[in-house]
């Protein structure tokens, strides 16, 4: 049973959970990682250097999940109070996502209807298109050495090591680097982020994700999300071995 909506949508009847079986990465749209390069020396660079801010597949829709349901403030997210509105998603995939209140609702109201697991499934389809290009991104420029690929990872890890590494990757003239900034001035940036950052966008250790963890070991998706992490594991211990980055891994149970 299916009827068509004049949005052209169309719904299938008792197919709340149909999507836990879709790859989040369609097979029409397949986004393999090739190989990562011992030293970044792909034979046509980007004319521009490029920082590459990418995350781990589960950790974005783990952040993005907690996020969306918790922001309260409409100017930060205009579009998660307006009717059916799925940031960035695929239309088919609006489709589904607002199918529960039959497209009567706003993104962060769906998402205060339905329980964690049903909303980290949302998510995943909200967020399928993003993943898609910031992967697809990935793969393009994945041995280029004019490509520098972070994550807010590296940050949390060793913030003064991540400048640092950005400086060595870029070529910047060493009076820029971090040892040269004078330790009181770092202090004073520290303190001013310290504070600007206790009630910001910030949804690392604040949640118990514990239902997201076990839903997003879906078979259908960890093959994927596998291929990602190791991609990126191998890409981060390469930087960190050309430009001092910090070393981050990912596993399908974190970083």
């Amino acid at each position: 049973l299916c009827w068509q909506w004049s949005d052209g949508c169309e719904y299938h009847a008792h197919s709340e959970h149909f999507w836990t079986d879709k790859l989040i990465f369609n097979r029409d749209r397949p986004t393999s990682i090739d190989h990562v390069s011992h030293d970044a020396s792909a034979s046509s660079d980007p004319m521009f250097r490029i920082i590459h801010m990418v995350r781990a597949p589960i950790a974005m829709i783990k952040s993005a999940f907690e996020y969306h349901l918790h922001t309260a403030i409409q100017s930060d997210e205009p579009w998660l109070f307006r009717k059916a509105s799925c940031y960035l998603c695929y239309p088919e995939n609006s489709c589904t996502v607002f199918q529960r209140c039959n497209r009567n609702c706003s993104y962060r109201e769906l998402l205060t209807m339905v329980g964690q697991e049903e909303g980290s499934l949302l998510e995943v389809l909200r967020s399928q298109r993003l993943l898609e290009n910031m992967y697809a991104n990935t793969k393009r420029w994945l041995n280029h050495r004019n490509v520098l690929h972070l994550s807010v990872d590296h940050m949390a890890k060793d913030e003064e090591m991540t400048i640092q590494c950005i400086a060595n990757w870029s070529g910047y003239p060493s009076s820029l680097k971090t040892e040269n900034l004078g330790a009181e001035h770092i202090a004073q940036q520290k303190q001013h982020r310290h504070v600007a950052l206790r009630d910001a966008k910030i949804t690392r250790g604040k949640f118990d994700t514990t239902v997201l963890d076990r839903l997003l070991q879906n078979p259908a998706w960890t093959q994927q999300f596998d291929q990602i992490n190791q991609a990126l594991s191998a890409v981060y211990e390469r930087q960190s071995r050309l430009f001092g980055c910090p070393t981050v891994y990912y596993s399908l149970d974190g970083v």
